[in-house]
């Protein structure tokens, strides 16, 4: 198409987009993907639900109900909670509001690719730092030295790292977030597996921000939750990025 350029801004044309093969009957390594659906049981509860609820409303701005249930489980106060349609959108938001034009987003290599792929399209230059080729663990003091270098907009560290599986030291993730002059978001996707969390120095450091989904450990990636848990003053400037109604009321 001629033009193209003209509508659509370069680094979008420029940007591949991201896509899966659907391979509906297998285990799927590659979205590290609960094979099983849920409990015909607890499916049957779930359908009783669904007939009290009016489709016809607009769900809450943020489910209310939702935020309180779970910041009573983490223990913070529910306006430091934030829910999205899964921790994809959630990146994103945290990208939009963090970045600004020619701004940096830093990451380890390698590591979830909608990092890069949400700072790309928003036009930021993507500062990667590689994990050790024998065990990819994180190399400390080069990541630190890079960021009093590159002076990025956020940092993203999953932990458990996704695809390589490994976790980071708590040491290591909190002196990162200590030298950081901006968002140092902790990717905890599959902290139901590991049971590590940074959540406990939310109090601390007002630059972590955690993220979290229900896709990994619940196995509910078709219903799309995902959610942040940050200091108040943070969740709720996150919370104007994301459109409203952003979590429906079924997946609510």
């Amino acid at each position: 198409m001629k033009n193209l350029g003209k509508l659509i801004r370069p680094t979008v044309i420029k940007e591949k987009a991201y896509t899966l093969k659907s391979y509906p009957d297998l285990i799927k390594l590659n979205q590290n993907e609960l094979p099983y659906d849920l409990p015909e049981q607890l499916k049957e509860e779930l359908f009783q639900r669904l007939k009290n609820i009016p489709f016809n409303r607009y769900p809450l701005p943020q489910p209310m109900k939702l935020k309180k249930r779970m910041a009573d489980l983490l223990g913070v106060s529910s306006d430091q909670v934030e829910f999205s349609n899964g921790s994809n959108v959630m990146i994103q938001a945290l990208i939009l509001a963090s970045s600004i034009k020619g701004g940096k987003v830093m990451i380890p290599d390698p590591t979830f690719s909608v990092y890069e792929i949400e700072g790309e399209l928003m036009g930021d230059k993507i500062i990667k730092v590689p994990l050790d080729e024998e065990d990819f663990s994180l190399p400390l003091e080069k990541f630190i030295s890079t960021v009093k270098k590159q002076n990025p907009n956020i940092i993203f560290i999953a932990n458990p790292n996704a695809p390589t599986g490994n976790l980071f030291p708590e040491e290591f993730l909190l002196e990162i977030v200590k030298r950081a002059k901006c968002l140092v978001v902790v990717d905890e996707a599959y902290f139901q597996f590991s049971q590590i969390t940074l959540l406990p120095s939310l109090r601390k450091f007002p630059n972590l921000v955690i993220v979290r989904t229900f896709s990994k450990g619940f196995g509910l990636g078709g219903v799309r939750i995902g959610y942040l848990v940050a200091r108040k003053e943070i969740a709720q400037n996150i919370a104007k990025i994301l459109l409203p109604y952003c979590l429906s009321v079924l997946s609510e």
